[in-house]
């Protein structure tokens, strides 16, 4: 089907994507006479990206703001993040989980889009949190960025957290077997130290600079300033 005079044009694209069909409309050209576009969107059909151009014509949209690809953001807020934090390892986790939306204009993914991800990781809770707190950054990123006017990921299930194992706490007789035999049973006095601070195993084994015996405190720990917030 031929389309109307200046509304634009569709356009296939191959390999194995959820959203093929690209709707762009010519912005000019450059000095060699090649055409120069600007993507409308990305869509299932192409009915729906013809409907996208007839739309445009009637209300232009902003055409930077629909070309920004889920992972152009992503890029972008990554290399201002992580110069924040210590820990990058969930974030690229998590993004690694979203290759379907790789391609996909920030502006037109839904919410349907980023429950279908969590849904399809086949993963446990812990995983299925990464992705929906890293779509929590990018859309908070996005919005100040005026790309979208609400956080959609706010209200995505990701199931309750079922803990595989249950802890059981130290009794106060087993504490005092402990204290019992320090300096008789190696590393007890580690197990006691970690007891008393709440310190993880990974805190514990890093070098400890701020111990004051005096006082009877040190002071360690790895959560960055924006988890303490």
């Amino acid at each position: 089907m031929r389309l109307p005079s200046k509304l634009g044009g569709v356009v296939k694209n191959g390999g194995n994507r959820r959203r093929p069909y690209q709707a762009r409309v010519t912005i000019g050209y450059d000095d060699n006479g090649k055409q120069l576009y600007n993507t409308i969107g990305w869509f299932e059909n192409k009915e729906d990206a013809i409907a996208a151009l007839i739309d445009n014509k009637r209300n232009p949209r902003d055409l930077d703001k629909a070309t920004v690809l889920f992972k152009d953001l992503y890029e972008e807020w990554s290399k201002k993040h992580f110069k924040e934090i210590s820990n990058t390892g969930g974030y690229k986790t998590a993004y690694k989980y979203c290759k379907e939306l790789y391609e996909v204009p920030f502006i037109e993914i839904t919410f349907g889009m980023l429950q279908d991800v969590i849904d399809n990781s086949g993963k446990d809770y812990s995983i299925k949190y990464l992705i929906r707190n890293l779509f929590n950054m990018l859309y908070k990123y996005g919005k100040r960025k005026e790309l979208v006017k609400e956080v959609l990921s706010k209200d995505l299930d990701i199931g309750k957290n079922k803990p595989k194992h249950k802890k059981i706490p130290f009794t106060d007789e087993e504490i005092q077997i402990l204290f019992d035999n320090v300096g008789k049973i190696k590393y007890v006095d580690t197990v006691l130290i970690l007891i008393f601070s709440c310190m993880r195993i990974n805190e514990m084994i890093k070098k400890i600079d701020n111990i004051y015996f005096d006082e009877r405190y040190m002071i360690n720990g790895s959560k960055t300033d924006a988890r303490k917030r």
